[in-house]
């Protein structure tokens, strides 16, 4: 089945250019120079992508995406106003673009977007339950509360959590990671915290802890749950304003788990593995290119 483009690019030669760029056998391109003539064809039968200028003589790209009807939408800028990109994002674009357009660059883009269906950027899935797992990450990502994010080895939880921070007021700020499993008690201590010169033997400088690096951002504590106690207890004041399960402290559970996120296992949505192999094809091109 063929994909249907739209390319909305007012340059006649940019138009053209992109349209060649996209041309193929399983795609059906229709190329317009106006927000009216986009609008008229967003109007008809969905279409799959719309590679979009961001704005027209006769409007903005933001005038398309109002109506819900474009795909994913690619939007296509030369700017270089900090926070663009992930302001389009959350307006409701699938990504941005600068120009000029690197065909290379633009397949893959369209390529991982195939892959992931009707996902989020970085997550594949096209069953009921990564749908509702999608929705939530939307509308959890513009809030600041804290989520606890559960499910088995490899299904993606890391995902999650960087799903979560690109669909956030932070995606701008850094994402910092610490694997809470993989380190001793007094070594992920320093990690998070920090620590001055000479504070212990081998401190011949100072260092800033992950809680200082990811100010502005977010902070994903890989695998909480395996943390010494101890330490759980002076994290649990580190979050001041932020179950009992075996070593795990009932009151930093409920502390941390104001929403909480389940990530199914690969298992559960064999319909998924086939959108699954398409990504890592894709990212694999990507890789050799």
């Amino acid at each position: 089945m063929s994909r249907r483009i739209l390319v909305a690019v007012a340059d006649g030669e940019e138009r053209e250019a992109l349209a060649r760029m996209i041309a193929g056998a399983d795609v059906d391109v229709t190329a317009v120079a106006s927000r009216v003539e986009a609008q008229a064809e967003l109007a008809g039968s969905p279409w799959d992508y719309v590679l979009a200028d961001l704005q027209f003589p006769d409007g903005s790209v933001l005038e398309l995406m109002a109506g819900g009807r474009g795909g994913r939408v690619v939007v296509l800028h030369d700017s270089d106003e900090s926070g663009l990109a992930h302001a389009l994002r959350r307006a409701g674009a699938y990504a941005a673009c600068r120009k000029p357009v690197d065909e290379a660059s633009l397949r893959v883009l369209l390529g991982q977007a195939e892959a992931e269906g009707g996902g989020l950027r970085g997550m594949v899935g096209r069953t009921p339950v990564m749908d509702r797992l999608f929705d939530v990450v939307r509308r959890v990502g513009n809030s600041h509360a804290t989520v606890l994010v559960e499910g088995e080895s490899g299904t993606g939880k890391e995902l999650v959590a960087r799903a979560l921070h690109a669909h956030s007021p932070r995606a701008e700020g850094p994402f910092v990671a610490v694997n809470c499993a993989a380190l001793s008690a007094g070594l992920l201590e320093s990690e998070l915290f920090g620590h001055e010169r000479g504070a212990f033997t081998g401190a011949h400088r100072a260092r800033r802890g992950r809680f200082e690096l990811a100010d502005g951002g977010t902070l994903l504590l890989d695998e909480i749950g395996e943390m010494d106690p101890a330490l759980q207890a002076k994290l649990l004041r580190a979050l001041e304003e932020m179950m009992r399960a075996g070593q795990f402290r009932e009151d930093l559970y409920y502390r941390l788990n104001v929403i909480h996120i389940a990530v199914p296992p690969l298992r559960k949505r064999p319909e998924d593995i086939v959108p699954l192999a398409e990504r890592l094809l894709v990212d694999r091109r990507r890789r050799d290119a």
